[in-house]
């Protein structure tokens, strides 16, 4: 979760959008749903891609994706403060 993780950076392409590169994307065993937590979604956000941007804080994002992987283990992936929001709020384990 987090911004280098929505794919907001150029590509090394200049004709072809950042959102085309990675918002279907990766393929095979490696595509899984990922829910980005922001404080605005972005606009230019492509329906129907891989990632779900969530708005309204850490606990409905771990609950939606906990509805999203079933008996799956999820993981929280990004910088340090959006990990420890997660500690500190009691929501994951720190292994």
């Amino acid at each position: 979760m987090g911004r280098s993780s929505n794919c907001r950076y150029p590509t090394y392409y200049p004709d072809v959008a950042a959102w085309l590169t990675c918002a279907d994307s990766p393929a095979g065993i490696a595509r899984v749903p990922v829910y980005v937590v922001t404080h605005v979604e972005p606009e230019d956000a492509p329906e129907g891609g891989m990632y779900t941007f969530v708005t309204d804080g850490i606990e409905s994002a771990l609950e939606q994706v906990k509805v999203t992987a079933g008996n799956k283990d999820v993981a929280v992936m990004g910088g340090a403060e959006i990990e420890q929001q997660y500690i500190r709020a009691g929501l994951v384990d720190e292994t």
